[in-house]
């Protein structure tokens, strides 16, 4: 059993079956495709991984203990696990996904969630569109929201990676994984790349290397 991320707020454990079970029965229902699970999501219930995985809680006890004043949005946050995890644990937070059927999904866990959890409401949106285009014009914006990506590596190309990066001046902080973040780099020295371009805008930069095992997360403050 794991322990909860706060005392007195919902389980880790309790999130866990209910994502995975709220995941299987989509795909019954609807479809692989139809429901927005297919590729990653699908694959994670076949192979029982669970609701949760290892890298969304570690990232989760992360913010809790150094993000608790501020609020969050996660980028490309499929079914929303993350900024499920952390509302239910006392944060406002907000998931921008741009896949029309996976946000479908994501919008068919809240609704089921809030039926448990009705402050949920609340504490937790979901923002329809592609980043940043998305969260331009929003009260997701200022110097009190962090940024998180951690697994968006959709074929970014040049224009969109800078313009991403640009729009990291519109926040307080950002927390990515490099490996991730906006195409996939294997390559040690493309993480470290990516780090100093990010960093040369940033008002303070760090590596995270004990976040979460075999991940690359790194942070940034503007």
């Amino acid at each position: 059993m794991r322990r909860n991320l706060l005392y007195g707020k919902v389980g880790i454990d309790f999130l866990d079956g209910f994502i995975h079970s709220t995941m299987n029965e989509l795909l019954i229902n609807d479809g692989a495709d139809s429901s927005g699970l297919y590729g990653f999501y699908a694959a994670r219930v076949s192979s029982r991984h669970g609701g949760i995985l290892e890298y969304e809680e570690d990232l989760a006890r992360y913010v809790l203990k150094h993000c608790s004043n501020r609020r969050i949005v996660e980028i490309g946050t499929g079914l929303g696990e993350l900024p499920i995890i952390l509302a239910l644990n006392g944060l406002v937070t907000a998931g921008l996904e741009y896949e029309h059927r996976r946000l479908q999904a994501a919008t068919a866990m809240r609704t089921r969630l809030a039926n448990c959890f009705p402050e949920i409401s609340k504490c937790y949106q979901l923002i329809d569109g592609a980043y940043p285009e998305a969260l331009a014009n929003t009260t997701w914006i200022g110097s009190d929201v962090t940024l998180l990506f951690t697994n968006v590596g959709a074929g970014w190309d040049t224009d969109r990676t800078g313009r991403a990066i640009d729009f990291f001046s519109h926040v307080g902080e950002v927390i990515l994984e490099l490996r991730m973040f906006g195409t996939v780099r294997e390559n040690e020295t493309d993480r470290s790349e990516l780090f100093k371009r990010i960093a040369t805008r940033a008002a303070s930069s760090e590596y995270l290397p004990d976040l979460s095992p075999r991940m690359h997360f790194a942070r940034f403050r503007f």
